[in-house]
Formats: C-alpha cells, sequence, structure tokens
C-alpha cells in the first residue's frame, strides 16, 4: 500500500502522467527532475498513439496502449480543462505503405478488421508511389507530445503538485529494507516512504548508484526533423519501413526516427539527416521546398524484450518502478500509470511482466 505521499523521480510523459493519476487518487505526490521537466525523450518523440509496427512488440505493451488509447480521451479533457493548453489529440489516422505492409498484412488481416486497403493514393493523393498498397488504421490517435507535457505540468501545478527541476536524485537511501529517502546532488535529504522511479534512460543509473542491480534498460538515441511546408501535404501519419512521417494540425511534418545505441552521446548523426531528408522529399516531393525546420534527437529507455518494468523492485518496500517503455512512452502513459498504482495501493509484489533486475 501507499504510506505517504510518493516522491516521483522523472518528470517525462511517465512521470507526470504518473503523479497527475496519483494526484487524482488523493495523493499529493513531489515530482523531482535532472533537469528541465518533459524535456528528454518526451519531448522528442512523434507522438503516435501505437507501437510501430504493433507485430514487433510483445502482447503486454500492445494491452498497454490499447488501454491507453481507451483512457486519453477523457484524460486529454482532464488536463487541457486544468491547464488551458491544447494537447492537440487527433484521430489522424496510421497509413501503412511499403515494407511495413507487407510485414504486416497477416496481422492487419487477422486483428485489425477495421483496416482500410487501397492504394496510396486512395489516401494521400501527394504521397509517393502513388500506386503502391496501402492499410489505413483510420483509428490510431497521435498527441503533440510537447504539449501533453506542458498540460500535465501545468495540471499539476494548479492542483498544489510540486516539480522540481533541476534537482537530481543522487541515491536512493535505505533502511530496514525499505526506502528511507533520496538524496540530491546539492546535499538535500528529501525523506519518503515511497519512491517510484520514471526516469527514462537514466533509470540504471540511479538503481547502480543506489546499490542496487539495475533492469538492463539503456540509451537508444533517436532523431528526428522537421518540415514546415507552408500548408496541409498529409492528412494521416504514414509509416513503410525507411521511417515515419507524421503530420501535424498547422501542417508541419515530423519525418524520424532512428535507434542508436550510442550512450548518451548528444552528437547529431549527419547521416541520419541525409537519409531523413532523401526519405521525406521521395515520399513528399513537395518537400523539396521546405526547409527544415529543426533538428533533434532524444534518448529512448530501451530494455530487454522491450517489456517495460511497472510494480515494485523486488525486495525493497517503498521502491517503485515505471520504466524502460522503449518507443511507446506515450503510448502506454496512462495505462502504466494506471497499472502501477493499482499495484502500489493493493501491495502487490514484483513487477508486473517479469523483467528482473539484472545479476552480477
Amino acid at each position: 500500500m501507499i504510506r505517504a505521499n510518493p516522491i516521483v523521480v522523472g518528470a517525462g510523459v511517465i512521470g507526470l502522467t504518473t503523479a497527475w493519476l496519483l494526484r487524482r487518487a488523493g495523493y499529493r505526490p513531489l515530482v523531482l527532475d535532472a533537469g528541465e521537466p518533459a524535456r528528454e525523450s518526451s519531448w522528442a518523440g512523434g507522438g503516435i498513439v501505437c507501437p510501430v509496427p504493433p507485430w514487433r512488440y510483445p502482447q503486454p505493451v500492445n494491452a498497454l496502449v490499447e488501454r491507453s488509447r481507451s483512457l486519453y480521451p477523457d484524460l486529454v479533457g482532464e488536463l487541457q480543462q486544468a491547464s488551458r493548453v491544447d494537447c492537440e489529440y487527433w484521430r489522424s489516422g496510421l497509413l501503412l505503405v511499403g515494407e511495413m505492409l507487407e510485414q504486416g498484412h497477416a496481422w492487419l488481416s487477422a486483428r485489425q478488421p477495421r483496416a482500410e486497403f487501397g492504394q496510396v493514393a486512395d489516401f494521400e493523393p501527394e504521397f509517393e508511389p502513388r500506386t503502391a498498397p496501402a492499410a489505413l488504421l483510420a483509428d490510431i490517435p497521435q498527441l503533440r507530445n510537447p504539449r501533453l507535457a506542458q498540460a500535465l505540468l501545468g495540471a499539476l501545478r494548479r492542483h498544489d503538485v510540486v516539480v522540481r527541476g533541476h534537482a537530481p536524485v543522487e541515491r536512493i537511501e535505505f533502511a530496514n529494507g525499505r526506502v528511507a529517502a533520496v538524496m540530491l546532488a546539492n546535499g538535500d535529504r528529501v525523506a519518503a516512504a515511497d519512491v517510484i522511479v520514471a526516469a527514462g534512460a537514466w533509470t540504471d543509473r540511479l538503481l547502480e548508484a543506489s546499490g542496487l542491480a539495475g533492469l538492463g534498460i539503456e540509451p537508444v538515441r533517436g532523431q528526428m526533423l522537421l518540415f514546415n511546408p507552408g500548408r496541409r501535404l498529409l492528412r494521416h501519419m504514414v509509416n513503410h519501413g525507411r521511417g515515419y512521417l507524421i503530420p501535424r494540425r498547422d501542417g508541419r511534418i515530423l519525418a524520424g526516427s532512428s535507434a542508436e545505441r550510442v550512450g548518451f552521446d548528444r552528437r547529431p548523426q549527419q547521416a541520419f539527416y541525409r537519409d531523413a531528408l532523401g526519405m521525406a522529399r521521395a515520399c513528399l516531393p513537395a518537400l523539396r521546398e521546405s526547409q527544415i525546420e529543426c533538428h533533434w534527437l532524444g534518448f529512448r529507455p530501451g530494455i530487454r524484450a522491450d517489456l517495460p518494468a511497472i510494480g515494485a523492485y523486488p525486495g525493497v518496500a517503498g521502491l517503485w518502478l515505471n520504466a524502460g517503455h522503449f518507443r511507446n512512452g506515450l503510448g502506454m502513459a496512462p495505462a502504466a500509470a494506471e497499472l502501477l498504482i493499482q499495484r502500489m495501493r493493493s501491495g502487490v509484489p514484483g513487477l508486473a511482466f517479469g523483467v528482473a533486475p539484472m545479476q552480477g
């Protein structure tokens, strides 16, 4: 059971959503982040509320995303009312073409009876090649992830939840087999009966600094490009194997993304820039006249078997995990937070999906 108002370590979408659901349940968590809240992978991602592609992910991941899709409309409404920030949640749909369609045809036929099949030109007149086969999942939504993060921050602050940025947690302290406090890098010690680690790609660093085994979480760098063509070129999100293109309501288009295991190296890779630029302009020739507005990167929390760690850290009372969501943090966030809080309130031991701490 939750014994006191907990500390959430990590102010990305996972940590902030967990804090919001805790506040809604009557608790008043303290949220601590090493940097600027919601400025890492939560800010850098594309905002697709769907595993891409879903057939490559374990069943629990798809189940959590499905649950999140049912929770998001009400959650977004709450957050927008509390914060006055439009999250730009909309069912833009996801179009699969090329390699993605070939790989997923059996999955689509068996599990997505609502999928609409046709040619690219039936769905996206300006996308090339226009005669290629395509399948549209019309009910797949997206969120503009920086806006979702700002809505979460605004709603939490309006409901008296403190979110402290630039407050890195150096380690977690324990006494008699349970959580006692967190120690900040500036020397502050904050007592706590429950600590939720939602530190994304930095989760193992904190666990190991606290004398615990990590979960095998590592940073996986992803890069993105942003175009501003000045008019609406796409109606749907598109994935074709070489990457994806995501239209925003204002006409901007995201092109991504890479998956690079290079540690916490923040130097942008020019090879990605060249490949993503070529992909985007080959698929949407109108982008040849559009300049790149921004090029950025973020670090996803990659984990063994792509299964997030949600639940109690084995053998340490009061230490909870909501980490390792890899590419699907935004897609799983509401359901993952809901599941964690259910386990916290009932005192269920262990992790939901059996991702045990590393040995040795």
